[in-house]
C-alpha cells in the first residue's frame, strides 16, 4: 500500500516522524512539506502533483487532516485525518497566523467519500468532542482519552487503520496489495 502523509501547520515532513514510522507498518509512506502560507487552492494543486495512480491512502494530521479529506473526495481516495481541522475558516487560531484572504479561501471539511477520524480527547488546538460530534454522521470517527494535538495513540490505531483500509478495498473494489 502507498500512503501520502500530510502534516499540519508548522510542522514539516520527515519519514523519521513517530506518525511516518508507524504507518510504514501498513505501507510505503511519502510526503512533503507544505507551506500553509500558500492560498487554498495552490495547496490543493500541490497535493494533487504527489498524488499518483498509486496512492491507496492520504492520512494528515490537524490542517493536513483537512487537506488529505480535501484531496481525498477529489480523487476517491480513503483518507485518515488526525485531530483534523474541519472549519478552517471559523478557526481563530488560524485567524492568528494567517491572513483573512488565505483563510477565506478554504473550505469547510468534505462531509463525504471514504474517512476515518481519530481524535485524542487531550487535544488543546482543535476541540475533538466538537469534531467528533459533527462528523459522526459522516465518517468513522475514533475518539481517545487524554493525549495531544500531536496524537499519541498512532501505534494503537495502526489495526483500525488496516481495518479500514480492509474495508475500503472491499467496499470500493481498491486493490491494496502490499507488493
Amino acid at each position: 500500500m502507498k500512503i501520502l502523509y500530510l502534516h499540519g501547520f508548522g510542522g514539516h515532513y520527515s519519514p523519521r516522524k513517530k506518525k511516518v514510522q508507524a504507518l510504514s507498518q501498513l505501507g510505503e509512506v511519502s510526503g512533503y512539506d507544505i507551506d500553509w502560507t500558500k492560498p487554498a487552492e495552490e495547496l490543493i494543486d500541490e497535493g494533487e502533483n504527489h498524488l499518483d495512480d498509486l496512492v491507496d491512502l492520504v492520512v494528515g494530521i490537524s490542517m493536513g487532516g483537512w487537506l488529505a479529506a480535501t484531496l481525498a473526495n477529489i480523487y476517491e481516495i480513503p483518507f485518515v485525518a488526525i485531530n483534523p481541522m474541519i472549519d478552517p475558516q471559523g478557526s481563530s487560531l488560524l485567524k492568528t497566523l494567517l491572513p483573512a484572504e488565505i483563510i477565506d479561501g478554504y473550505s469547510d471539511f468534505p462531509k463525504d467519500g471514504a474517512g476515518l477520524i481519530l481524535l485524542d480527547e487531550g487535544d488543546k488546538s482543535i476541540n475533538s468532542f466538537t469534531t467528533f460530534d459533527t462528523m459522526q454522521e459522516y465518517y468513522d470517527c475514533r475518539l481517545f482519552p487524554e493525549g495531544s494535538h500531536r496524537f499519541e495513540h498512532i501505534e494503537e490505531s495502526i489495526p483500525c487503520i488496516q481495518s479500514f483500509v480492509d474495508l475500503t478495498e472491499f467496499t470500493w473494489g481498491r486493490d491494496n496489495d502490499n507488493d
